[in-house]
């Protein structure tokens, strides 16, 4: 039913990536999750491949940075389910119910669209803070 998609380029999305995979396993329906490493530093991929292990969940390392569209085709054409939840890999989830809340918006849908919650304050990381400030004064 459910294919949750994640292109992940050098940062440690284990904290996320099984916030996704408890709330998944909760709604009791058929999903996967799938991971595709854009071609991250060693340092990422060894922190990232514990996750490897979660049930339902396939892990992609590609070994040429491949770019952001590409990458999310490529996630797409590896789905199984019918429904496609795209996340970043530096994404939050904002509530306990967000995969709950996801399924039950695509009911008789063919796209939802969602967003982006961006904090208040800047990253400390300055690799990050470009997409900050754009992201908040859009």
């Amino acid at each position: 039913m459910l294919s949750i998609l994640i292109p992940v380029y050098n940062f440690d999305v284990r904290e996320f990536i099984k916030e996704l995979h408890a709330q998944a396993l909760k709604t009791e329906k058929v999903f996967e999750i799938i991971i595709a490493d854009d071609c991250s530093a060693s340092k990422y991929r060894q922190i990232n491949g514990e996750l490897e292990n979660l049930e339902y969940l396939t892990y992609f390392h590609l070994n040429m940075n491949i770019g952001r569209s590409k990458i999310r085709n490529f996630l797409a054409a590896e789905a199984k389910y019918g429904y496609l939840l795209f996340a970043d890999c530096d994404a939050k989830i904002p509530n306990k119910d967000y995969i709950f809340s996801f399924i039950n918006e695509c009911k008789g849908r063919k796209v939802v669209c969602g967003g982006r919650i961006y904090e208040t304050s800047p990253p400390k990381n300055k690799q990050f803070q470009l997409r900050w400030k754009y992201g908040t004064s859009r």
